[in-house]
């Protein structure tokens, strides 16, 4: 088997100290990535690892030149006679490298993913950091270091500490813009719940009409903006004293609601409608219908607001909107029934959650286009990305989990159980906890990270 570590004499070196415990990682998962280059003419692969979490039987960060071997359903490759790991074919070419091969030995079990931008990803199931499961040297595909040290790039993925009971039938959470309250909007009790974080206590109920949808807030956490379902309305709080203010008629079934980055415009999606409803905050008016794909969803915004994201549940595909003359300049195709989005904090990736697939459909902003699609939990709704851009969050509404998905590598490194029919889902401002609306169970999962 390849040793794919080849790094500095002295891999501690590069590595600092941690209160983060390896142990924790669920079902002993290790993941790494980087960029890949492969010349079928001498045959040879050369991998550059740049960054790797892998304890044992993995890759350390650094460049290796292997000898491969295609066939249409194996890969070998080796860097001496003595050293080769055979990888099976999961899909791609036949004779092309592109795509995802598995391997596996002694118990322990590896996915590695080339993809067609130059990229690649490796995960690893590893039984037995000890010796147990390739003692021998014949499972080493990365040279091991101390199991007792840990890496700036060990993934956080948190574990529940507390569940808080709130409004019946929850279906969407917002946090407010100093971190202090999250808010929730409960379905079947027509209410929102205020939840102080500091504490994590209700501290307030506020009274809605019927069957609030979804929730937003302005930028200045003045105001709540809660999307009515059945009245086809849009209910504004005034933050400060917890009272409506104002109700705006919007149209039937409003899903989705977003507040601009600037906080002078709030788009409102239409299930069933094919539409994205845009209201002028300054006099609580709507000012403009925007035609979009089948069944909208979900929306998010770019953090500089230029642009609008849609999610067709219908069409499963993203609309995207140039919100400075609200034209639809792009629809990108997803996966299948798309739910929920998130954009990172630097606008350059959105996530795309698609319920009828489980999984994640990654695209990349500046050319909207998907670059990779992630498996996840059983049917999955909402998702939140981490402040730092890090990691993504996704409650998986039908097996009462959340999936955590490092955005480095693009892959699934935990899963933390929650509550009954996990949806709403949102992340602190300093990215310590993460609070997951369970639908079912009436409640709040807290996450600490």
């Amino acid at each position: 088997m390849v040793s794919c570590g080849s790094g500095s004499s002295d891999s501690s070196s590069d590595k600092s100290d941690s209160s983060f415990d390896k142990e924790e990682l669920s079902y002993n998962y290790f993941t790494a990535s980087g960029t890949y280059v492969y010349n079928p003419s001498t045959s040879t692969l050369t991998t550059t690892w740049e960054n790797s979490i892998f304890d044992c039987f993995g890759p350390e960060v650094g460049t290796e030149i292997h000898s491969v071997t295609i066939t249409s359903t194996s890969m070998e490759w080796y860097t001496d006679v003595e050293d080769i790991m055979d990888w099976e074919r999961q899909n791609g070419a036949v004779g092309d490298i592109i795509g995802i091969w598995q391997a596996s030995e002694a118990g322990n079990s590896w996915t590695i993913n080339f993809s067609s931008d130059g990229s690649v990803t490796l995960t690893g199931n590893i039984v037995d950091c000890e010796g147990n499961s390739g003692s021998s040297g014949d499972a080493d595909i990365g040279g091991p270091s101390d199991s007792d040290e840990n890496t700036d790039d060990s993934p956080i993925i948190g574990q529940l500490i507390e569940t808080i009971s709130i409004g019946n039938g929850p279906q969407d959470i917002v946090k407010s813009s100093d971190g202090n309250y999250v808010y929730v909007a409960n379905w079947n009790s027509s209410s929102v719940s205020v939840i102080q974080t500091s504490n994590r206590t209700v501290v307030d109920t506020i009274p809605l009409t019927r069957y609030p949808e979804a929730i937003a807030i302005s930028p200045d956490g003045n105001y709540i903006y809660v999307a009515n379902w059945n009245e086809g309305s849009v209910s504004i709080i005034q933050t400060l004293d917890r009272i409506v203010v104002d109700t705006i008629s919007v149209g039937p079934n409003p899903h989705s609601i977003t507040v601009t980055p600037d906080g002078n415009y709030v788009y409102v999606a239409h299930y069933y409608r094919s539409y994205v409803s845009v209201i002028l905050t300054s006099d609580r008016t709507v000012v403009d219908t925007i035609p979009v794909g089948d069944s909208p969803k979900k929306i998010a915004i770019t953090p500089d607001g230029r642009y609008v994201h849609v999610v067709n549940g219908g069409d499963d595909s993203v609309s995207i909107i140039r919100a400075s003359d609200r034209t639809v300049i792009d629809t990108v195709s997803v996966g299948l029934r798309p739910y929920g989005i998130a954009i990172t904090s630097d606008g350059s990736y959105v996530y795309v959650v698609n319920s009828g697939d489980d999984s994640v459909s990654i695209i990349r902003a500046s050319d909207r286009t998907v670059i990779d699609t992630v498996s996840i939990g059983d049917g999955p709704q909402k998702i939140a990305i981490t402040p730092d851009g890090k990691y993504a969050y996704i409650g998986n509404n039908s097996d009462d989990s959340v999936s955590v998905i490092q955005t480095s590598s693009r892959t699934v490194v935990g899963t933390v159980p929650v509550g009954y029919n996990p949806n709403g889902i949102v992340i602190s401002l300093d990215g310590k906890y993460v609070y997951v609306v369970n639908n079912g169970g009436s409640s709040i999962s807290v996450i600490e990270r």
